[in-house]
């Protein structure tokens, strides 16, 4: 399961098998998987951000090379859902407490 991580920040790369990282993936996997949830949350709230921001009194070039990285690193990711976060979460702390 190693190699489907990013190798920066230990996320699951865009394409990267889920399913498989919860049903076969060690410690470091299901750590992935819930930090990929975590961090696509993040990025899909700065996006929304920066959606409804006004920028009319601003040099928008900022915001739009913001935007422009925001989403490149959106794509970069796998798409994880709340329940697959939540599985990954509780087989950690399975693995935490026995």
């Amino acid at each position: 399961m190693g190699d489907q991580h990013t190798a920066a920040h230990h996320y699951l790369p865009a394409g990267a098998d889920v399913a498989a990282a919860l049903h076969d993936g060690d410690e470091q996997a299901l750590h992935a998987v819930w930090s990929t949830y975590q961090r696509r949350r993040l990025l899909r709230a700065a996006l929304t951000g920066l959606a409804t921001s006004d920028t009319t009194d601003t040099d928008p070039r900022p915001a739009a090379d913001h935007l422009r990285v925001t989403l490149t690193e959106h794509a970069a990711l796998a798409e994880v859902t709340s329940a697959q976060a939540l599985e990954a979460n509780r087989r950690l702390i399975e693995l935490l407490t026995t």
